[in-house]
């Protein structure tokens, strides 16, 4: 039988090391080495002993998790998985590729779920090797710059490919985003997200709204001098003036066709179906 992997624990709440402890040394594939009930303490044990998997609580006196990882070298960062009694460190658990964020008070099926995944990458080495490699790069990537957005959905952590979202719109301190015919909320300013997300694919069209410039379609003017995109999903969403020169600049590194002025010339992107679909732009006026 193989030698089963290691576990070191940090939380500095008792019951909770306890229930930690408890779930995973009754998983035959992982042995808890070592406890810790602060960050300093975890730095401490996960330097000494190297174990193959972590579990750390995000918010402990003195260093939280977050910390606990970035004083140590990427190359030695174990596999980890975040728990914590809040699901706003969330989207920095996935910024440092967590392989899992557990919400207390999780249950047994939960676990077992996350002990399994850690087994099969681990048994994994290519996997393994890959996992280590993305840690390594979310070390030296800007923090700013998400990929991915786990979304709190129907009780569960739904982690949502950046590129799938279609546009974003403010609701107060939360935002709507827009993916293939779902809305979904999640609690971050539409300005924090705009500061996070990439610049190259995301435009601000509005004080109020984010687009995909992948789904830009065709841009319209209105009466009142503003314009109107329309996407290639069918929704129509308003482009004020202010932003119209900042869209100007990405639609042409994305459609080759797009000259200057903002108007196309026969320019086609793919439409996600294996077709493409025409960009219409136009000039200032």
């Amino acid at each position: 039988m193989t030698q089963p992997w290691t576990v070191v624990i940090a939380d500095d709440e008792e019951l909770s090391r306890r229930g930690l402890r408890g779930a995973i040394d009754s998983h035959p594939r992982f042995r808890v080495i070592g406890e810790a009930v602060d960050g300093s303490a975890a730095l401490g044990l996960l330097d000494q002993l190297h174990p193959d998997l972590a579990f750390l609580d995000v918010e402990m006196p003195g260093l939280d998790g977050f910390d606990v990882l970035r004083a140590l070298r990427p190359r030695d960062w174990p596999m980890v998985v975040f728990v914590t009694g809040y699901d706003d460190y969330a989207v920095e658990a996935f910024e440092v590729s967590a392989l899992d964020y557990l919400l207390k008070p999780w249950g047994e099926e939960r676990m077992l779920h996350t002990l399994e995944k850690a087994a099969n990458r681990l048994d994994d080495p290519d996997a393994a090797d890959r996992g280590k490699v993305e840690r390594m790069l979310s070390a030296t990537r800007s923090p700013n710059r998400l990929q991915r957005l786990p979304i709190r959905h129907n009780g569960k952590i739904e982690v949502l490919d950046l590129v799938d979202v279609d546009w974003i719109s403010a609701a107060g301190n939360y935002v709507e985003l827009h993916t293939n015919g779902r809305r979904l909320l999640h609690r971050i300013t539409l300005k924090m997200l705009a500061d996070r997300i990439d610049p190259h694919r995301f435009a601000r069209i509005h004080r109020s709204t984010i687009v995909n410039v992948e789904r830009v379609r065709e841009l319209q003017p209105t009466p009142q001098g503003d314009w109107k995109l329309a996407l290639d999903t069918g929704d129509k969403l308003r482009l004020s003036r202010r932003y119209r020169a900042a869209l100007d600049l990405l639609l042409p590194d994305r459609h080759s066709g797009m000259n200057g002025t903002g108007s196309a010339n026969g320019a086609h992107r793919s439409n996600g179906t294996g077709g493409s679909s025409g960009i219409k732009g136009l000039s200032h006026t």
